[in-house]
């Protein structure tokens, strides 16, 4: 058994760490250390693929993390096997359900081993990365020392990205991207240089100097994008964040573990009321009711267009939170476990 505690992530787990030569766990490895940590739920398989995939590349981190919430054992088994012949140090840490508490968990137990920790990556087990990902990375954090946290774009998202003036009016779309409106919806970063500044990176794949973790952490009681947009909103005071051009990323959305689009729309409402009286010089309440109404009937019109239910239990989930609202239901309750 591991036990760990860091800024608020209580974390009681087993760790199965092997590496490649001998089985020492998480052992000191030459200066200047980085990590990637690649959480996991119930999905041995994309588990597996990802490690396939990373023994192919020819830059690597100096030790691989996956930490996983499975309710059997057949990812243990995956990396078990699979760090006996991997490049580099492989190892597994079994952690309580949740990405934020999986990520918080993986942190504290690097940098217990690692006191000279320079960067760490997150990884979703269902995102794919060029071979040089790890590279590119590293170069930027060198050239550009005030960047706390780097991030890859999801070529895919660039032809989902809506900017017109209904929308921008309505506090749901902007020019911008990579940016948070005042309705607390989060516009995906979509790179126009080379290096391009914005405001928060997607979840699925992200780097952060592991300094910026003495001072804030990843608030282990949001889910749904919600943390990571809560741990920008923080990290954005200490440093510039960034996502590249040379950074693409394949968003697989695999479909296990997914909630229904009514919940996710009603989870990302919830995000932003508790955004409003969290951060309420960045998020607006008026503007988040406005956004939710307008989200709301564009789904419905979806709907009555294409028949699709997907787009009926979007606008279900938009019209609840606002139903939530009027009966006094607290909405907190929807985004965040008080476990």
């Amino acid at each position: 058994m591991v036990s760990h505690t860091r800024h608020g992530c209580e974390c009681r787990a087993r760790c199965d760490a092997t590496d490649a030569t001998q089985n020492h766990g998480l052992m000191n490895l030459k200066s200047g250390v980085d990590a990637l940590v690649i959480c996991s739920r119930n999905r041995p398989s994309q588990v597996e693929n990802r490690l396939q995939e990373l023994q192919q590349f020819r830059c690597l981190p100096s030790v691989i993390l996956v930490v996983d919430s499975s309710t059997n054992d057949e990812t243990r088994k995956i990396v078990s096997k699979k760090s006996r012949f991997f490049p580099v140090r492989l190892s597994y840490l079994h952690a309580p359900p949740g990405l934020p508490r999986q990520r918080n968990c993986g942190i504290n137990l690097l940098r217990g081993e690692y006191p000279d920790l320079q960067f760490i990556h997150f990884l979703d087990d269902d995102v794919v990365v060029k071979h040089d990902y790890f590279d590119v990375v590293r170069r930027i954090f060198v050239e550009f020392p005030n960047v706390i946290a780097v991030g890859g774009h999801d070529e895919e998202i660039q032809n989902t990205i809506h900017s017109g003036l209904i929308r921008r009016t309505l506090g749901i779309g902007s020019k911008l991207t990579g940016v948070i409106l005042p309705s607390g919806i989060a516009i995906p970063p979509v790179p126009t240089a080379a290096t391009y500044s914005c405001e928060w990176l997607v979840g699925g794949m992200q780097s952060v100097r592991a300094r910026i973790f003495d001072l804030i952490s990843f608030d282990s009681k949001l889910r749904m994008y919600g943390e990571d947009l809560d741990f920008y909103l923080k990290a954005s005071t200490y440093g510039e964040i960034v996502c590249s051009s040379q950074l693409p990323i394949k968003h697989l959305n695999d479909p296990s573990n997914r909630d229904s689009q009514r919940n996710i729309q009603l989870f990302h409402n919830g995000v932003r009321w508790h955004f409003a009286k969290k951060y309420p010089d960045r998020v607006v309440r008026w503007k988040v009711l406005l956004a939710a109404v307008a989200l709301g009937l564009g789904e419905i019109v979806r709907f009555l267009k294409t028949r699709r239910i997907r787009h009926f239990e979007a606008a279900i989930g938009n019209l609840e939170f606002l139903f939530c609202l009027a009966v006094g239901k607290s909405t907190l309750q929807v985004v965040v476990d008080d476990r």
